[in-house]
């Protein structure tokens, strides 16, 4: 029956939606497929200012002829594009040519990374041409910047940072982009000439996001980079020996309360500080680098914005935001989190080793961290502890075969200081079985002899796992385990994820971010993708999931389906809608009556606005009652970006939590965060930032003014401040429990 219904529903939404399989071939221009552009050397500077005039640009090879890839598939975009290359000793030089009505295009003075709403072009660059990571290169009309870094399971990183130049400018015909792409920015293989694989790319943001490439895409091939065209003839190029110094000097005054919770305690101010710092990288070969830093800041500049956390008995993980840990953090990325970089909280000293051998990648980290965190994960919650300083050392190996295939080790060391030691060791891989599938697993193991401090832990003195060992940090040594295996389908109209997941009781990865253990969890995953892209519909998805965790004793912890409906309508418009049917054992309560009814509704019709609306509303379990209870409520949110010019740009997040007690309708928990991030940019490189946030569960209110100015990602000033206040008083009277003036500055020397 429910194999029917499948086939019957997929009939119904052919019919409907005038999905046809592939592109009718009337309306195909001539495929780009696996198209070869050979570079030409040029002698003659080339000045970076969006124009084109130097006679080189007149001699170039020119990549025209590209097409849809969204919304439709293959078929002539609406606008032209062409793109020049060439390179010298030292840049590889390109042109692009965008040719729209100048009034229509979408651009904005923006900081560097934010121009992915705009109309943008770029390329992505595969050196090795095997599929693991590929280089992108983007920048909006005005020449405004952005980078990502591509791995072979597609995903991106957008907290990627390369030095390249770049400079646009919007003509009578659309607009005009110039860049050059600097050798020693990229890391490449040492065979002479160069046989890279490359994409040219266009964003075009109208009634649809629509995206044009130079290679005709094939959906129905989920290997994106396998598709790539080819950029030969570079040779007698050479990045080996390059030296990148960046010497910082840091300064800080900081004041707070004498007793947090007393407004009336007093406001102490601490002596102002500066700090001196140096980080080096140094090429030793095209491929292979080694960087270290000496007494970094590795502070953030803004602050994680606040979650709701009054319900979550687990870590919630924040991304990386220091740029010596982004910095091929992609390498260290597993199915298991065995490497969390912010586990690395304030170190004193730090290295990272990372190059990649033909198709073998390698990253060796080691950090000395002067107030090391340290997670502790149980079966229903997580803990959390400081023990002190500590040393961390982690490795990984990666080996790339069959373009889009890998097999790889990782193993992860930290020893505190006083005692205690975790170990992590594991083998990972993924492996394309047929043309649509893919197997992916993992393999690890752990052990750890825990440090002899029971102060840090007594109110889990009581608290036991596994052979009835203590939560406590009493200096006991246990070994665990985990275990990843995956079969996914990736396709043109059907795909599919199974997954399962098993993480023994007494696992842990001190350096990584495992909140949870004593875990066996499968998750299956199917949905289709209806293309029919009509006057008002894009793509229409119906997909569902279904779920059953329970624990390596065999006790069911949770079972759920969930079914959903994906519709992307004209106009960057979006609408889901999603139903949970969940029954779940928690503090061994079985709760059998969760329904949830999910909603989301967004768009970005006009340059000027986009905005996204959530809701989740009914049953949810209230797990730090007592006992805990299946509670009545919902959790929404809106996220709104406001353009007021094209320099300046607001965006406000709200969210709001309520769940009722089910017996006597009595509040268990209400509230809501706000944060607004408001961005002026006065030039490409200066720009004022100011955020504001407001937190009703802690009632805190936060002030975080900064002014930056960026020569590129490495090269930089800013002076800001942070101020916090509390509401101690009904009716409320604010006052402030802790202030922060800094500034910094830093600069890249490449020699």
């Amino acid at each position: 029956m429910g194999r029917n219904f499948i086939v019957i529903f997929c009939i119904v939404m052919y019919a409907a939606t005038g999905w046809a399989g592939s592109p009718d071939s009337t309306d195909r221009s001539a495929p780009n497929i696996k198209p070869s552009l050979t570079a030409r050397r040029t002698d003659t500077p080339i000045q970076i200012d969006a124009r084109f005039n130097e006679a080189a640009w007149q001699k170039a090879a020119v990549a025209t002829n590209f097409t849809e890839f969204r919304p439709g598939d293959g078929v002539p975009p609406p606008v032209k594009t062409e793109v020049r290359v060439v390179y010298d000793t030292d840049n590889l030089y390109l042109a692009f040519t965008a040719y729209d009505d100048p009034q229509r295009i979408r651009a904005s003075m923006r900081d560097r990374d934010r121009i992915w709403d705009d109309d943008n072009v770029g390329f992505i660059l595969d050196t090795y041409g095997d599929g693991a990571r590929a280089y992108e290169f983007f920048a909006n009309p005005y020449g405004i910047q952005g980078d990502i870094l591509r791995t072979s399971d597609n995903r991106e990183d957008m907290s990627f940072d390369l030095v390249f130049h770049t400079e646009g400018r919007i003509t009578d015909k659309g607009y005009q982009v110039e860049m050059a792409i600097p050798f020693r920015s990229i890391s490449y293989p040492q065979e002479n000439p160069r046989q890279w694989r490359v994409l040219f790319w266009r964003n075009h943001p109208r009634q649809s996001r629509g995206q044009y490439s130079w290679v005709t895409l094939d959906r129905d091939n989920p290997c994106f980079s396998c598709q790539f065209g080819y950029l030969k003839g570079i040779k007698n190029i050479t990045s080996e020996g390059s030296l990148e110094l960046i010497p910082a000097f840091v300064s800080s005054q900081s004041g707070a309360l004498n007793d947090s919770d007393d407004p009336d305690s007093g406001f102490n101010n601490n002596d102002i500080t500066g700090s001196p710092s140096l980080t080096a990288r140094y090429a030793i070969t095209p491929g292979l680098s080694l960087e270290a830093a000496v007494n970094p800041d590795f502070s953030q500049v803004e602050s994680d914005a606040a979650r709701i956390d009054v319900n979550t008995t687990f870590a919630l993980s924040y991304p990386e935001k220091r740029p010596f840990f982004q910095r091929r953090s992609d390498l260290f990325n597993t199915n298991f989190d065995v490497v969390y970089t912010r586990s690395i909280n304030q170190p004193l000293f730090a290295a990272k080793l990372t190059g990649k051998f033909n198709s073998t990648s390698i990253g060796v980290l080691s950090a000395y961290d002067e107030n090391t965190p340290l997670l502790i994960p149980l079966e229903e919650r997580t803990e959390f502890v400081t023990p002190g300083k500590s040393v961390s050392n982690i490795v990984r190996i990666k080996h790339n075969f069959w373009q889009d295939s890998y097999i790889g080790l990782i193993a992860s060391d930290r020893r505190l200081r006083e005692d205690g030691f975790n170990t992590v060791g594991g083998i990972d891989g993924r492996l394309r079985l047929l043309p649509n599938y893919y197997f992916e697993w993992q393999a690890v193991g752990s052990l750890t002899e825990e440090p002899a401090d029971s102060a840090l832990t007594a109110d889990i003195e009581d608290t036991f796992f596994g052979d009835d060992y203590s939560a406590a940090l009493d200096g006991e040594s246990f070994s665990g385990h985990g275990i990843y295996a995956s079969l996914e389908r990736e396709a043109r109209l059907w795909n599919f994820d199974i997954d399962f997941r098993e993480s023994s009781p007494t696992l842990r990865a001190d350096n990584g971010f495992i909140t949870r253990n004593n875990s066996r969890r499968i998750f299956i995953w199917s949905g289709w993708y209806f293309r029919p892209n009509t006057r008002l519909f894009e793509r229409i998805t119906p997909n569902f999931v279904v779920g059953r965790f329970w624990n390596t004793e065999g006790v069911g912890k949770d079972q759920f389906v969930r079914p959903e409906l994906d519709i992307v309508f004209k106009s960057q418009t979006n609408i889901e809608f999603g139903y949970i049917v969940s029954k779940e054992r928690f503090n061994n309560i079985v709760f059998g009556g969760i329904r949830r009814f999910e909603f989301e509704f967004g768009s970005e019709f006009s340059e000027f606005f986009k905005f996204e609306f959530d809701y989740e509303g009914g049953r949810s379990i209230a797990r730090f009652e007592d006992p805990p209870v299946l509670g009545k409520g919902y959790e929404t949110s809106l996220e709104v970006a406001v353009k007021p010019l094209s320099r300046w740009i607001i965006e406000s997040d709200f969210v709001y939590s309520k769940l009722d007690h089910p017996h006597n309708g009595q509040n268990i928990f209400e509230g809501y965060i706000v944060r607004t991030r408001t961005n002026f940019q006065f030039t490409r490189e200066l720009f004022l930032r100011l955020i504001l946030q407001y937190d009703e569960f802690d009632r805190s209110f936060n002030l975080e003014p900064l002014v930056t100015y960026r020569i590129n990602p490495f090269s930089l000033f800013y002076i800001g401040s942070t101020s916090h206040y509390r509401d101690f008083n009904e009716p409320s009277v604010f006052k402030r429990t802790s202030r922060q003036y800094f500034l910094k500055f830093q600069y890249l020397f490449q020699l």
